[in-house]
């Protein structure tokens, strides 16, 4: 099932130090991000849209727990924090809470080992990740995230994983 999500976005910061220079570095840039609104038809929603695929069913009038991850990334030269991506959207509180609980217990976990243990010079040394936790009604589904994460790498860093709770509509 396919939910959309209104939300507003804006960002603050991001200012050259010396804007003559090429090469400047720049002030961190700060993205404000705020879900307002999910919608079960896409021209309800409005410009600013995210499409949010799910395996719960939504009616009008559900309440949601929506789950998002911030994140900070950049380059040599600037820092970008609030970056976001959605993990999901839950009926269950308890499984919202729960996996947003276990993706902070996840990343915190692998900033205590250091980038370069896990992925760089030092990784035939990495220490034996923590065992997986389950969600509750959630088969299967374990405390990683799956896939690719866009808060690990050199450059960037976890910012947190918020619960938000929407009328669907």
């Amino acid at each position: 099932m396919e939910v959309y999500l209104s939300y507003e976005e804006f960002r603050t910061g991001g200012d050259a130090h010396d804007p003559e220079d090429r090469w400047t570095s720049y002030d961190d840039e700060y993205i404000n991000f705020t879900p307002k609104n999910l919608f079960l038809n896409r021209d309800s929603a409005g410009i600013w849209v995210e499409t949010i695929e799910t395996n719960e069913t939504f009616n009008r009038g559900d309440t949601a727990h929506l789950v998002v991850i911030r994140y900070g990334s950049g380059n040599t030269f600037i820092h970008t924090e609030g970056n976001w991506v959605i993990d999901g959207l839950y009926k269950d509180p308890k499984v919202a809470t729960q996996i947003a609980e276990n993706i902070r217990s996840d990343a915190e976990y692998e900033e205590e080992l250091g980038f370069y243990n896990r992925w760089g010079k030092n990784s035939n040394t990495m220490t034996k990740p923590k065992e997986p936790k389950g969600y509750p009604n959630y088969p299967g589904v374990t405390s990683y995230w799956a896939g690719y994460k866009p808060w690990d790498g050199y450059f960037e860093s976890f910012g947190g994983a918020e619960v938000y709770t929407l009328l669907v509509q």
